[in-house]
């Protein structure tokens, strides 16, 4: 098999001509790949610019999703190369408000996303649920890992979305939220080079990012503070 890419989850695998395979580790769980693939479905109908997935199939002991190959790299890919960061983080918010745009009751609710993250029952963790339950209700659809990373540009300049793991609905300002945390608090590829500037310049690209989507830190707030200790969980 030839491996394109490795992920924390999967390898990314060539397949038939035109199509990958992203095969899941030994062991990950099943029910977790068919959320993704129907996530992606999902995302495909709402006429969003996403690979298409075709099938999950077995391989020996291993479960993967059949999708289009894509040629290019990531917008990530893009700023750290620092090639006109201005422009990426542009575009990354233009498919952002896309998404966002739409509205769907399919797929998990974003409090109950959040809710199966916790994992035991401290005293804690309640007051944790209460804040999840405190948080204002919505219908917008939410990709919740949008970050540089999961936008692609193929060669013909067309951005693209991949990896849907955690698409749910719920208030628009909650993904936007979400995406600003991942841009300025996320882990780094380990070898990245220039880590220690790319972690500072990582803040200066989150408030960027909310000041392209017109939004200021204090109307996502509410959801940074619960997205944080719910990150703890993950």
């Amino acid at each position: 098999m030839e491996i394109i890419g490795v992920g924390n989850t999967a390898e990314i695998i060539a397949y038939e001509e035109g199509k990958v395979c992203k095969l899941f580790f030994e062991g990950y769980c099943s029910s977790a790949i068919e959320k993704e693939y129907k996530n992606s479905k999902l995302m495909s109908k709402m006429n969003l610019p996403v690979p298409n997935a075709y099938d999950i199939i077995h391989i020996n002991d291993r479960i993967g999703i059949i999708y289009d190959r894509l040629y290019g790299e990531t917008v990530l890919e893009k700023i750290l190369r620092n090639e006109n960061i201005e422009y990426q983080i542009k575009n990354i918010v233009d498919v952002h408000k896309n998404i966002l745009k739409c509205h769907t009751n399919e797929g998990i609710y974003y409090k109950d996303f959040l809710k199966q993250l916790i994992s035991d029952e401290t005293d804690e963790s309640k007051k944790l649920y209460n804040k999840i339950d405190e948080l204002p209700d919505g219908d917008n659809l939410c990709h919740g890992d949008f970050h540089p990373g999961n936008v692609w540009i193929n060669l013909q300049g067309t951005t693209l979305i991949i990896d849907f793991m955690n698409v749910c609905y719920g208030p628009w300002l909650y993904d936007v939220a979400r995406t600003y945390f991942l841009i300025a608090k996320g882990s780094l590829p380990d070898n990245i080079p220039n880590r220690e500037e790319i972690e500072i310049m990582q803040k200066q690209l989150a408030d960027l990012y909310i000041s392209f989507m017109n939004v200021n830190i204090d109307e996502i707030s509410q959801y940074l503070t619960v997205i944080e200790a719910c990150r703890n969980y993950e």
